[in-house]
């Protein structure tokens, strides 16, 4: 059995350096904000009501917003 699952979710907006394949992944439905390493710092992305069309699925939008360093 595989337990991965689909990706539902896009992460827009943010450093050009964050992968594609960092982009889309799954969310639990009750996330409202997702933080991803990106090199010495962590991205931070906030829920919106969009969705948008990726690889033919619909995901919900996630926003940059601003990023946080990360601790020494």
């Amino acid at each position: 059995m595989n337990d991965e699952k689909e990706p539902n979710a896009v992460l827009l907006g943010g450093p050009a350096s964050l992968a594609r394949n960092q982009r889309t992944l799954w969310a639990d439905a009750a996330t409202e904000e997702i933080k991803v390493c990106c090199g010495n710092r962590y991205e931070h992305f906030v829920a919106t009501p969009e969705t948008a069309d990726v690889d033919s699925h619909t995901l919900h939008v996630f926003r940059w917003t601003d990023y946080t360093q990360v601790a020494e």
